[in-house]
């Protein structure tokens, strides 16, 4: 099968690219002709004659730049363009889009609505029904849009000033009167609860198709030996994690060792922090490669995700089961299908210093009942996160909409 996916980054820098990659990768070794569409960047990780990449857009630029990046923030006629000349040159049966809002635009669905191409769609975030994308408002999760619509974005200022909140207002309210999600014939959802919002915000359950994630790290299964009084936290280094929760509630324990893995906006505040209130015991990893992300997740006796926003269904997570390691969570979004209490982890209340730094102590002090629960994580990423599981769901996807 001749498979087109369009996302707007093929470089590696969060879930989705995790997903688009590693997908690509299990159809290719599958027999598939894939063929990638994004945006240029120097660390995109395909190259070649399958792949056509538009500029990226800095929406931070100054001057007279930024207006004009915004308009094309709504809708963009270059993308369209290279998008149907790459659709008639790969001749693709599927066009699979991940995350395409700002850079690539729904200008794309545009093209192969034309072409007649059968159209799929996997959700990695709530960009369909909340124009920020992320369901938070002032540092808390938000539902508003998803009953008042986007004028609500522009109404609570979401995107911080009048300016930027009406932009993202605009943005869904146009491709809400245009229809331009109308084309996706099928939505592939990584976590149940993301299907319920979708619900929520118009879309027909029909379009639906629950496909969860994958671990790629799934088949090594952790030959590390943990080390003593040490846990590690994998992601983004900003607010919406709940990581200063975390730090406190670290800063507050007798002994361990806090990892963080990742870097983001909120890596100076984190470090001052720690230095003042956990000397010593707070290590900063910043960004790391694959394989040195699973070794650090391995060498710790449990991984922690203290994330106050609504998580989909974090790779995080599904790393570190797929590594033989526990996770303690908050209960946010999809993240209770994946960590269940005394299966595979423990669910801890979000924002409660007091709560996390009890749990994380009481986990500290039983490294047998985190390796009986690392042991349970593994079990279920192998029954239910495997790449080639993901492969099946996602070919069976494709087989429906060709059908």
């Amino acid at each position: 099968m001749r498979v087109l996916l369009a996302n707007k980054f093929l470089h590696p820098r969060g879930g989705a690219e995790r997903a688009v990659l590693g997908l690509g990768a299990g159809l290719t070794a599958r027999g598939h002709t894939v063929s990638y569409f994004g945006t240029a960047h120097p660390e995109n990780r395909v190259q070649g004659e399958n792949v056509e990449v538009v500029p990226a857009r800095d929406y931070h630029a100054p001057g007279m730049r930024r207006y004009r990046d915004a308009a094309a923030m709504l809708y963009s006629v270059a993308a369209r363009r290279k998008f149907d000349v790459f659709l008639r040159r790969t001749r693709a049966e599927v066009v699979h889009v991940h995350n395409i809002y700002h850079q690539l635009t729904p200008s794309i669905l545009d093209a192969a609505r034309a072409r007649g191409v059968p159209v799929l769609m996997t959700v990695h975030d709530y960009k369909l029904v909340c124009p920020r994308y992320d369901m938070m408002r002032q540092g808390s999760p938000c539902d508003a849009c998803l009953h008042e619509g986007p004028q609500a974005c522009l109404r609570y200022r979401c995107a911080g000033s009048w300016a930027a909140s009406a932009l993202l207002a605009a943005e869904s309210s146009l491709h809400a009167h245009r229809g331009s999600y109308d084309v996706v014939r099928l939505f592939l959802v990584p976590s149940r609860f993301m299907a319920g919002i979708l619900v929520r915000g118009g879309i027909d359950m029909e379009r639906l198709r629950h496909v969860p994630n994958f671990a790629d790290a799934g088949e090594q299964a952790a030959p590390f030996e943990p080390q003593p009084d040490r846990f590690v936290y994998a992601g983004r280094l900003s607010a919406e994690k709940g990581l200063r929760t975390l730090v406190h509630a670290a800063s507050r324990l007798p002994q361990g060792t806090l990892v963080l893995c990742g870097s983001g906006a909120l890596e100076p505040e984190l470090r001052a922090l720690a230095a003042a209130a956990a000397p010593g015991r707070i290590e900063f990893r910043g960004h790391l490669p694959a394989e040195a992300l699973w070794r650090e997740i391995g060498l710790a006796q449990f991984s922690v995700l203290p994330s106050e926003c609504l998580e989909n269904a974090p790779f995080a997570v599904l790393e570190s089961m797929a590594l033989g390691r526990a996770v303690l969570a908050t209960g946010v979004g999809g993240v209770p299908e994946l960590v269940i209490p005394g299966l595979s982890g423990e669910l801890v209340p979000t924002g409660d210093i007091a709560a996390w730094s009890e749990r994380l102590q009481a986990a500290l002090a039983a490294p047998e009942r985190m390796r009986r629960l690392g042991a349970g994580a593994l079990q279920a990423a192998r029954s239910h996160h495997t790449l080639e599981q993901h492969l099946d769901a996602t070919e069976r996807a494709y087989a429906e909409v060709l059908a």
